[in-house]
């Protein structure tokens, strides 16, 4: 069964205090939560950490769905955006994020229902 992730980071004020929250879910039942302040920077910095913490304890053996609400992270991570900030965290999560064979990424609205997302959301709150 396909492992789905969702991972979600605020930042209050931006920048501010961070925050991360990632779940994964088989089908509707959650498998794996993680709730953890990150210290300061930016939501886009909170948002990366949140993927990074997924891809550093996801199975590369497992089919995954990487459910992530920011435009940013999908693009600099899977679609090769020119990036001019968070060059390191970047180049990390892109080399975690090949170390996957079955991995996909999947762009959600945020706020809108998506109990997966919603659950991230809460957890980075």
């Amino acid at each position: 069964m396909v492992l789905s992730i969702y991972t979600d980071g605020s930042c209050c004020p931006n920048p501010g205090e961070m925050k991360i929250g990632v779940i994964a879910m088989r089908g509707p039942t959650p498998v794996h939560s993680v709730s953890r302040s990150m210290g300061v920077g930016t939501s886009n910095q909170a948002e990366l950490l949140a993927i990074r913490e997924a891809l550093s304890w996801a199975s590369p053996a497992e089919e995954i769905v990487l459910n992530v609400d920011s435009r940013y992270a999908i693009g600099v991570i899977s679609k090769n955006w020119m990036v001019s900030k968070n060059l390191e965290l970047v180049h990390e999560i892109q080399r975690l994020f090949r170390s996957f064979p079955r991995i996909r990424m999947v762009k959600v609205r945020g706020h809108a229902g998506v109990l997966g997302n919603e659950m991230a959301d809460a957890l980075a709150g």
